[in-house]
């Protein structure tokens, strides 16, 4: 019987994910990506405390990608991504939606 893992909400967060990609007991799973990628903001929150945190979209999806190319793993579109796919197509309301869900600092890291 296969066992699965879930994995959602990134944001952003490409070392925590390469951190929970190094733990072969999810590795060894299928793993569920559930989308929300990109944007996030540059800390983590733990309790009251607030430490800095890099924004790497790119890298999550470099991440996300290879574990879809190398081991079948699945990769969902989540709210976040879509707003950005959206405001690819050039759609303004899509645009101005991502803008205030984390976009511009997303839009910040791509270096284009």
């Amino acid at each position: 019987m296969a066992e699965y893992t879930f994995i959602g909400d990134i944001h952003s967060a490409a070392d925590d994910l390469a951190v929970l990609l190094a733990d072969t007991s999810i590795t060894q799973t299928r793993l569920i990506f559930l989308g929300d990628y990109i944007d996030g903001t540059a800390g983590r929150h733990l309790g009251h405390l607030t430490q800095p945190a890099p924004l790497d979209p790119l890298g999550v999806i470099a991440q996300v990608q290879q574990r879809v190319r190398d081991y079948g793993d699945v990769a969902l579109c989540g709210n976040h991504d879509d707003f950005w796919v959206q405001t690819a197509r050039g759609d303004d309301e899509a645009a101005a939606t991502w803008v205030l869900n984390g976009g511009h600092r997303t839009e910040v890291t791509y270096n284009c």
